[in-house]
């Protein structure tokens, strides 16, 4: 049984143990109401166990979200998102600290909420659309086309959370980054049955120190938050 299948079955069970001895003390047996309730309870207890298991798993590309934020003019943040996102994860459920995560992203995938007409508001700008600034001139995406993190240590202490450090490489500049993981869900997946699990991660980096953009410090806030979520489902082995 996986860690949330026990925290989902645990109250359960104390439930049916709390409910069956007021039916003993004289409750009626024979009524709708006592029926109906009873065939609620053992609907209840009967939860299986999920046939997740050890293994890599990736994510599912159109049920992942990744986005970076950063504070816009002092005013609120300001987020975009890639569309190519590639990531995996090697669980180890006997040892959930051996397990590994690593992401892949193109930083010229990025696509944003902006509808206005970027050359007419940005005449000196050498970039086409607002979606090629971002890539190139806050991303890097000339200089390094992809963005990657690889773990180096996953810090478990039990429960759907944890940590997970590793380096984040970005403009050409490799840093040491970390992220707060949990684990939203996890078991069959309806649809191909495939184990699947829903990871959630958000963590932070500073512009200052993949040397981004640096020319805007005073438009643009140097810390910028990344969040992350994606259902992953188990590899064919």
């Amino acid at each position: 049984m996986t860690v949330l299948s026990r925290i989902l079955t645990k109250p359960l069970i104390v439930a049916a143990a709390v409910a069956m001895p007021l039916t003993a003390c004289g409750q009626s047996s024979d009524t709708g109401e006592s029926l109906a309730a009873k065939a609620k309870m053992e609907t209840m207890v009967d939860v299986p166990e999920t046939t997740i298991t050890s293994g890599t798993y990736a994510n599912d590309p159109t049920h992942t979200s990744m986005a970076v934020s950063l504070i816009h003019l002092g005013f609120a943040p300001y987020a975009v998102q890639f569309a190519d996102v590639d990531a995996t994860l090697d669980l180890d459920l006997e040892n959930p600290a051996n397990s590994t995560v690593s992401f892949d992203l193109a930083a010229d995938s990025v696509f944003t909420s902006y509808r206005g007409d970027y050359k007419a508001t940005h005449k000196n700008s050498k970039h086409d659309t607002w979606e090629e600034a971002v890539a190139k001139d806050f991303l890097g995406a000339e200089t390094q086309p992809t963005i990657t993190f690889r773990s180096t240590r996953f810090d478990y202490e039990g429960g759907m959370t944890g940590t997970v450090y590793g380096n984040l490489a970005m403009n050409g500049i490799t840093k040491p980054a970390q992220f707060d993981i949990e684990i939203t869900g996890e078991g069959l997946h309806p649809f191909n049955q495939k184990e699947g699990v829903g990871i959630v991660a958000k963590g932070t980096v500073t512009r200052a120190d993949y040397d981004i953009a640096q020319s805007m410090n005073n438009f643009l806030s140097d810390e910028v938050t990344i969040n992350f979520s994606a259902d992953f489902l188990k590899a064919a082995e």
